[in-house]
């Protein structure tokens, strides 16, 4: 798709960037093939009729470079501030699995909960996840299945699926919503959140007092007799 994109870009005019952007987006493009082409230069024709009325989308599954043609292709044909908004979110601070990896090897992680996902199956071949949580002494799973993430764990809870779970979301337009459970109740489908409020309460109150810690050492001092 990104290769997509980046021939859907070389249809339009892209001004002061076009210079720089043109050999990168044709390297991009070049495994398309002739019908492919005409197809897309086709389409992007229609859209340069409807300016400020068009849409490019990439999906959410799609590179952040992917991401980035779809919104230089939407600001060249004037969909910013009609189609389509820009919202502010959190910035995702999480850590990698990679990094979670390396945290195993360390020794630095004595207990893991993994909610959700399966990585034992699908994490990249080359951290060989299951090894990893051999090194782990307590592992929790929580998730929808009894699966291979599962075997290698200490315990496995249930999870509810998300339509019978209660919870909270951000829409596309930014914002943030309940999210209701259509049969079960708050205590039976809540249990992945608050799992999750728990670890996020005791993470906060862990960086409180190391943050305490800090200041009283700061603040300390010593003396000859």
């Amino acid at each position: 798709m990104t290769a997509f994109l980046a021939a859907a870009a070389l249809e339009i005019e892209l001004g002061v960037e076009g210079d720089a952007l043109k050999p990168i987006f044709q390297k991009l493009a070049s495994g398309l093939d002739a019908d492919t082409k005409e197809w897309i230069s086709k389409s992007m024709a229609d859209l340069a009729h409807f300016k400020g009325e068009s849409l490019v989308y990439a999906g959410p599954q799609l590179s952040k470079e992917a991401h980035g043609i779809a919104l230089l292709i939407n600001e060249k044909l004037g969909n910013l501030g009609k189609t389509v908004s820009l919202v502010e979110v959190d910035a995702d601070e999480s850590a990698s699995i990679e990094d979670l990896a390396a945290a195993i090897d360390s020794g630095s992680v004595d207990t893991l909960l993994i909610s959700g996902g399966n990585p034992v199956y699908n994490a990249p071949v080359e951290i060989d996840f299951a090894s990893k949580l051999s090194q782990v002494e307590t592992v929790i799973r929580l998730g929808y299945y009894d699966d291979e993430t599962s075997e290698k764990s200490n315990y496995h809870f249930v999870q509810a699926h998300y339509l019978e779970s209660w919870g909270d979301g951000r829409t596309y337009s930014g914002d943030v919503l309940a999210q209701a459970s259509r049969k079960s109740n708050f205590w039976e489908a809540s249990l992945a959140k608050r799992i999750q409020m728990a670890i996020a309460w005791f993470t906060r109150r862990f960086r409180r007092q190391e943050q305490r810690a800090k200041a009283v050492s700061t603040n300390s001092f010593t003396t000859d007799s």
